[in-house]
């Protein structure tokens, strides 16, 4: 069955794509702008410091070595945290949107 796209819906969508986050951006972001932005980038600016942190000691501890492993490493988690932040964008709004049906009926 195909749905029509009512205005709500549609602002919903505009709303996420506003806000969503790209995996794309955030493994660039950590594999060549430095380890630990993409994870920043992609909403979790605590986590993305931290790691900011440990490749900056472990460029200088290890000459670069330890930071090319954290720096994949940085690549995957901020993967995994902009779909974790996108699904949670849309989860919510989801139920926002369907919490204003509800109150209009």
């Amino acid at each position: 069955m195909i749905r029509k796209i009512t205005k709500m819906d549609s602002d919903t969508l505009l709303e996420f794509e506003a806000n969503k986050k790209s995996e794309a951006v955030a493994i660039v972001l950590s594999l060549f702008l430095f380890a630990g932005s993409g994870t920043w980038y992609a909403g979790n600016a605590s986590r993305g410091k931290k790691i900011v942190l440990i490749a900056l000691a472990l460029l200088i501890v290890t000459a670069g070595i330890g930071y090319v492993i954290i720096a994949i490493w940085s690549a995957l988690d901020a993967n995994k945290i902009a779909k974790l932040h996108n699904l949670t964008l849309l989860k919510r709004l989801k139920e926002e949107a369907e919490a204003k049906k509800d109150s209009t009926e």
